[in-house]
């Protein structure tokens, strides 16, 4: 049986700890995160989250799971380092693709 992909929109706004963040897809952010490097960011002072516009579907997707373990992290009682981010972003990311889903911008 072929494996479908099932797309789930990045939302405009998405609530993590009772907070309302941002998602910007935009030429702002895409030079802040082109200086840095990266392919999403969370600015918790403005409560925003910024991504990648030119991130292939696959950055984008494994990026929103990295993004959205920041945000998760951060309502918790643990400090976890961005190699531990990264490497936790990246095995979910691998686990959601083998199962067909991944995040897309709307």
């Amino acid at each position: 049986m072929k494996n479908r992909l099932i797309e789930i929109p990045i939302p405009e706004t998405i609530k993590i700890g009772g907070l309302d963040y941002r998602v910007r897809f935009d030429a702002e952010s895409q030079k802040e995160l082109k200086y840095d490097s990266r392919w999403g960011c969370v600015v918790h002072s403005k409560q925003e989250i910024s991504f990648d516009i030119d991130a292939s579907p696959q950055r984008l997707s494994e990026a929103f799971i990295h993004e959205m373990l920041h945000l998760a992290e951060r309502n918790s009682e643990e400090d976890l380092d961005e190699k531990i981010i990264g490497r936790l972003g990246r095995g979910l990311h691998q686990i959601m693709e083998q199962l067909g889903i991944r995040f897309v911008r709307c």
